[in-house]
């Protein structure tokens, strides 16, 4: 396998024992600054490093991410931790290695051409064992510089295979996550929340509270108020008697009453031209036969399955948080900035949470803990948010509107292509700068959060794959009425929505097969690749009109630089009600060199499972009181009954680097099963979520002619 580029975080990082440690027993302990959310990166990194060392898996640690001992690697988002980190490891697994073999060979007075390092031991080829690594291990220079140009090994099954390292304690109940730490003298906090996020607290009697048994502060700066307790409900308590003291003073609402993408459009804009070929804007004007489309999302939670929670302690001028942040290094930054600390003096350890694949309530609840815990030197505190607290204050995925056009000629090809889309910021995770916690906006001396601006994310997967002659892609941002930050895909899922279901549009208006028709615009062999695959595992029948299979198809590469993944959804709906079943989804994936064969496949599956919610269930409300939901009546995710067929395709290609897939999936699922309802129903659905009453109302305007045409079809269930 050649090598690819080096990663830029082995310049601030050269060191192997920045990355691995080698002790006497032979066991190497790996150290990334990746963190475990659920997704199984540990355990794909452990493979890495077990098949570049030639070691036993059993033998390779994990060592907990910590600001006080794991290399700054960022936040662990973008589908980037095997790219990053795994790239970083397998190097300085290849280094240890060589220095290994090389250490055997000059203690054996062997040419290091004739051993071989396996089983976590040197061998002389085809003889006996001349070292164990523990044997070596206090040889090994402690300033060992990764060598970039390691030969990397590529055995003949790849890496060692199996299961998740880390399944078999959560299945037994052994895993301690965030929520069961307990520490000798932990008391339990919570924050009195405003009733609105713009609201400021005006007066608040506090004596309501003091008489709550088993509590020990009442914790005010500016408008931030904090509870706590020697119990957790001895908290809930007090914030009850709290909120009937304070009086807040709400100014006007950032929002109006209205339908919420009428009032977005009318929200002053900055626009970004992010791509121009050709002549794109000439053609739409002079071509008379344009093809227009919209497409909108709405605003969608996180939602994750246990809400955050943060434990802190303030001791020998120490702040220590224990936290499931997706990035320790950028949440000490900001905490320290926050609180008027040096970073040396603030220390983030990253203990596992509910997975959240974005910015949650995470980062915000360790704000909430350590600014009690600064209050209240030698105690550990611990705050846990309610769920609530998670629905309603946790940064939101970004609505977003899409406007399509474009022109088709007479062979069926797109002359001109143009997509704007109008969206909010896709990220305001902490850096540092101080207002990016929620509490922290409170304080009398706040960091007031300022508005990001245009970010990347807001136009991710605006540009496809496709091959045209003339297109143009603009995002205009907004700053819109709810506090948003990333959710799993950024922009990529709402963009891949509207790019996926336009290619669709296009093929039917110039009566080609949707499959065809993308494999027509296509050049890249990999992407090809993929559609042909799962295309051939649902037995794809060529069609110019709707089928009435209920059969879709989509094609993304995440990020422009991820793994291309091509999916062909399966519906079912109800003529009668409108009722959407997705029973079956085959995803076919080229993440070049597959590191883990099962974790690959988790990750496909999963995010197909979330991308699904957000396609058919998932929406926050508009409301310009903020946001109305506070509990999982208000806010609809997927259930076990939704759980469709899942089927993945892996294509190897281990003569390539090894590709990101943590969100390759959830970016065209939306797309296509909204392409697979129209293959059902000839009705196109343009608005997530893809409700049933979005398409009952749509079925209902339809001709009774066209229904008699789909309902003896297979893909629907006749009954009330």
């Amino acid at each position: 396998m050649s090598n690819p580029a080096a990663p830029k975080i082995l310049e601030a990082y050269p060191t192997v024992a920045s990355w691995l440690n080698l002790n006497d027993n032979g066991v190497v302990t790996v150290k990334t600054g990746k963190v475990e959310i659920g997704q199984g990166i540990w355990s794909a990194l452990a493979r890495m490093v077990a098949t570049e060392l030639g070691t036993c898996l059993s033998e390779v640690k994990v060592a907990p991410v910590d600001t006080n001992t794991s290399p700054d690697e960022g936040v662990t988002a973008g589908s980037g931790s095997i790219e990053q980190s795994g790239a970083a490891l397998r190097l300085a697994a290849a280094t240890l290695r060589e220095t290994l073999v090389a250490i055997a060979a000059t203690k054996t007075a062997l040419p290091q051409s004739t051993i071989e390092s396996r089983n976590g031991a040197l061998y002389q080829l085809g003889g006996t064992q001349l070292f164990t690594f523990g044997e070596l291990a206090s040889s090994v220079p402690e300033d060992l510089k990764v060598n970039t140009k390691a030969i990397l090994s590529v055995s003949p099954g790849g890496e060692q295979q199996g299961g998740r390292l880390d399944l078999p304690a959560k299945v037994t109940g052994a895993t301690q996550y965030i929520q069961d730490l307990d520490f000798p003298g932990m008391v339990h906090g919570r924050i009195l929340r405003p009733p609105h996020e713009k609201a400021n607290l005006q007066d608040l009697n506090d004596g309501l509270a003091l008489s709550v048994p088993g509590l020990i502060a009442v914790i005010r700066d500016g408008s931030f108020v904090g509870v706590v307790a020697e119990r957790e409900e001895q908290t809930l308590q007090a914030l009850s008697r709290l909120e009937t003291g304070a009086k807040w003073e709400i100014p006007g609402c950032r929002a109006a009453p209205g339908n919420l993408y009428e009032y977005l459009r009318n929200l002053p804009r900055e626009s970004v031209l992010v791509t121009e070929i050709g002549k794109p804007a000439t053609i739409l004007t002079e071509e008379k036969e344009v093809i227009n489309a919209t497409y909108l999302k709405p605003y969608q939670a996180h939602a994750s399955v246990a809400p955050s929670c943060a434990i802190a302690l303030s001791e020998d001028n120490l702040l220590t948080v224990w936290t499931h942040s997706q990035g320790i290094y950028p949440l000490r930054r900001e905490l320290a900035t926050m609180l008027s600390l040096d970073a040396t003096n603030v220390r983030v350890v990253h203990i596992e949470g509910a997975g959240c694949y974005g910015h949650n309530g995470a980062d915000d609840v360790a704000a909430d803990a350590a600014l009690l815990a600064v209050k209240l030197p030698g105690q550990p505190v611990r705050v846990r948010w309610s769920l609530e607290e998670e629905l309603r204050w946790a940064p939101y995925g970004s609505a977003m509107i899409t406007d399509m056009k474009a022109v088709v000629d007479l062979e069926g090809k797109v002359s001109a292509w143009d997509f704007r889309v109008l969206t909010d910021t896709h990220s305001s995770r902490p850096n540092g700068g101080g207002g990016r916690l929620l509490s922290g906006r409170y304080l009398e001396t706040n960091q007031p959060l300022v508005w990001p601006g245009p970010m990347q994310g807001g136009y991710r997967n605006a540009r496809t794959l496709y091959q045209f002659p003339h297109q143009r892609i603009r995002a205009e941002f907004f700053d819109g009425p709810y506090r948003v930050s990333a959710l799993r895909t950024l922009g990529a899922f709402s963009n891949t929505f509207a790019n996926e279901s336009f290619m669709d549009e296009l093929a039917y208006s110039a009566q080609t097969d949707p499959l065809f028709f993308r494999l027509n615009h296509l050049e890249d062999s990999r992407a090809i690749a993929v559609l042909e695959a799962a295309a051939e595992a649902v037995g794809w029948s060529p069609h110019i009109t709707p089928s009435g299979r209920g059969f879709g198809i989509a094609l993304a590469r995440y990020s422009g630089d991820k793994a291309y993944v091509a999916q062909v959804a399966e519906v079912e709906v109800n003529a009668n009600s409108g009722h959407i079943r997705v029973v079956r989804v085959v995803t076919a994936c080229d993440a070049g060199r597959i590191v883990d064969q099962n974790g690959a496949r988790n990750q496909l599956e999963g995010g197909t499972l979330q991308g699904i919610s957000r396609t058919l269930f998932e929406q926050v409300p508009f409301d310009p009181a903020g946001p109305p939901i506070r509990s999982w009546d208000d806010y609809r995710v997927l259930t076990f009954d939704d759980l469709p067929q899942l089927e993945s395709i892996l294509i190897d290609r281990p003569e390539f680097s090894s590709l990101g897939l943590g969100e390759a999936s959830t970016t065209p699922i939306a797309a296509a099963v909204a392409n697979a309802i129209f293959d059902a129903t000839g009705v196109r659905l343009r608005e997530l979520p893809l409700t049933q009453e979005h398409l009952r109302l749509k079925l209902i305007t339809h001709s009774k002619k066209m229904l008699e045409s789909y309902e003896p079809r297979s893909c629907f269930r006749n009954q009330s």
